[in-house]
């Protein structure tokens, strides 16, 4: 199974989470279960697309934006519709983003890249100063806290928080060794029946990423760019009028 088959997979489990998430007076619960094997196999993409990517920069630029605009709809749109803010907070791009730059961060220890030091130094300190200032919007402007998270990426502010990162560095890595993916994988999986109900069902992604065959199939490079924030924006809208 390539990546191009692994995201559409993906995508398709997402699309009917999210509609349960908008919509759980029509959409029936079983939605969202299915929808728990989506982010990781978004992630389980992401660590072979920074391992294959040419401009690992550029790659984490288009993160950025992704980012960006989420932050940005996220805000306006409560904002424009009259509506409760706390029902608007869907950036995955603004947690695939600090995802990457930890995996970054390893790839660069491992090479013993003298520019690690100072990479993670930068790193921490910035997250310090992100933190602070999503504490700070929470506190005095609670109605941009997702522009903020948007903007400023923080890894305990992000969707998921720090548990969703972590799953997301394990499969970065261990994507190239099946047996230490799949025991990792494994106990997340039960680490995370006590943390929620249902987030244990993301061990049924594991069957789908063993089949990942190391190809890219069908390129599909912005798809997920406009398909993510125009479904999420659509679905809030028609939720709210």
């Amino acid at each position: 199974m390539n990546s191009f088959t692994l995201k559409i997979i993906a995508v398709i489990l997402m699309t009917f989470d999210h509609l349960y998430s908008f919509f759980p007076n029509i959409f029936p619960y079983w939605f969202t279960c299915i929808g728990r094997l989506s982010a990781p196999l978004f992630f389980f993409c992401l660590a072979w697309g920074l391992h294959y990517t040419h401009n690992k920069l550029n790659y984490l630029k288009r993160l950025y934006i992704g980012s960006l605009i989420m932050g940005i709809g996220d805000t306006m749109l409560p904002i424009i519709f009259h509506a409760p803010q706390g029902h608007l907070m869907n950036n995955i791009f603004s947690t695939m983003l600090c995802t990457a730059i930890i995996a970054f961060l390893i790839d660069l220890y491992r090479s013993n890249d003298p520019r690690f030091k100072k990479y993670c130094f930068g790193f921490i300190a910035l997250q310090a100063v992100q933190l602070f200032i999503c504490i700070v919007t929470v506190n005095f402007a609670p109605k941009f806290i997702n522009l903020a998270i948007g903007v400023f990426p923080s890894i305990f502010g992000v969707e998921g928080d720090i548990m969703c990162i972590s799953m997301g560095i394990l499969l970065y890595l261990f994507k190239d060794d099946r047996i230490k993916l799949i025991i990792s994988f494994t106990l997340l999986s039960l680490f995370w029946i006590a943390l929620n109900p249902i987030q244990w069902l993301i061990i049924f992604s594991l069957p789908l990423m063993l089949l990942y065959n190391n190809k890219r199939g069908y390129g599909m490079k912005y798809f997920f760019y406009i398909y993510y924030p125009l479904h999420i924006f659509i679905f809030y809208i028609l939720s709210v009028i």
